[in-house]
């Protein structure tokens, strides 16, 4: 489960097909201050806005930039964000 691989990782590499969504939902906020991840799309090529990369919030109150959810798209995009240990993620 993507979901528990995120509590203890640091780079998430999403590799698949361009031609369709990914959804990656973050552990809660409150998984520790400062705690990082890097979401990293591996494929070559550029990926449409229809088939993006989703990163999710895992709870009603968590934002992710005062949003529930990120896009990552375009030629191979990533992302950082990190916790402040209560219920944000911010974007580096």
């Amino acid at each position: 489960e993507v979901n528990k691989h995120l509590h203890t990782n640091y780079i998430i590499g999403v590799s698949g097909s361009l031609s369709s969504p990914v959804r990656i939902t973050l552990p809660s906020a409150s998984v520790g201050p400062g705690h990082t991840l890097i979401i990293k799309d591996e494929d070559y090529g550029t990926r449409s806005e229809a088939n993006a990369i989703t990163a999710s919030i895992s709870g009603s109150s968590d934002m992710i930039e005062g949003d529930h959810e990120y896009y990552i798209y375009g030629s191979m995009g990533s992302i950082t964000v990190y916790s402040d240990g209560i219920d944000k993620w911010f974007v580096v």
